[in-house]
């Protein structure tokens, strides 16, 4: 049997999900998480996976699963965003947006998302992000 690095064996299952494999990306997603029960990237895998494939009810938990280890995931936090706008919940799909731009004020694609959100639920977007007192910690700290 050959074997192979865990990076490397990410590396593949991040190439089926760019292939739109996504079967075959979460029964390999499993099988790192038979081995490595407590391995976070496994579950941020699987969730991006099953997001792709439209199970947003099992992405949002292999997400909760990745924020409950690690609540600075920002990937994660804009994964939940994206699972409840597509269940049609815009309040939450902002909180959850809201969440990952305090980790990363300066992601411009995070900014750009939120902004659509916004004008979205309020009919116009605004020209600038008001910071949210967690946001502006984090940028003093």
């Amino acid at each position: 049997m050959n074997q192979i690095s865990l990076a490397e064996y990410r590396q593949q299952i991040e190439d089926a999900i760019q292939g739109g494999r996504y079967e075959e990306a979460v029964a390999h997603g499993r099988h790192i998480l038979e081995q490595y029960p407590k391995h976070v990237g496994a579950y941020w895998l699987l969730g991006k996976a099953m997001l792709e494939a439209g199970e947003n009810d099992q992405a949002t938990d292999m997400f909760q699963r990745v924020l409950s280890a690690d609540p600075e995931h920002m990937l994660a936090w804009v994964g939940m965003s994206e699972t409840a706008k597509r269940g049609g919940n815009l309040e939450d799909a902002i909180w959850y947006l809201q969440r990952a731009f305090e980790l990363a004020t300066d992601n411009e694609m995070v900014a750009e998302e939120l902004r659509h959100l916004y004008g979205q639920l309020e009919g116009s977007e605004p020209q600038r992000l008001q910071l949210t007192q967690s946001a502006l910690a984090k940028l003093y700290l």
